[in-house]
């Protein structure tokens, strides 16, 4: 999941809750989070949306429940300031975070990263604050 080769330019990008069994921690996440993204407004998106057929490796529906932004939307200092907030909140609740997205202009969503209290965020920091060279 971590290394990739992926043109950040019109990048749609998501954080969003691992598992599908959020409740315990769903009202939490969801307070903080609306009010951590207030400042950005229009760049920033809550999710919370719960898909209502299983996936086939599951028998419990996916239940979408983080953000989403626009990679180019945000500013490197901004970006990282999400995945530190996202690191904060998985100490907090002990819950793993997925940080992933898709090509703008179509393409599969993908998973590049985990943000895990138990794990180093140096590799997330290093991606979203690169600057687009291409």
């Amino acid at each position: 999941m971590a290394d990739h080769d992926v043109r950040q330019k019109e990048m749609n990008c998501y954080i969003l809750a691992d598992g599908f069994d959020l409740e315990d921690c769903a009202a939490l996440i969801t307070e903080r989070a609306k009010r951590f993204i207030f400042p950005y407004t229009g760049r920033i998106l809550f999710i919370n949306e719960r898909i209502a057929t299983p996936s086939p490796s599951s028998d419990y529906p996916d239940w979408h429940l983080g953000i989403q932004f626009q990679f180019e939307a945000l500013n490197p200092s901004e970006r990282r300031d999400v995945i530190l907030f996202f690191h904060q909140l998985s100490f907090e609740i002990g819950r793993a975070f997925v940080f992933g997205g898709r090509a703008a202009k179509g393409g599969e969503s993908e998973d590049w990263h985990f943000i895990d209290a138990n794990s180093s965020i140096d590799p997330v920091l290093n991606f979203v604050t690169k600057r687009n060279e291409n």
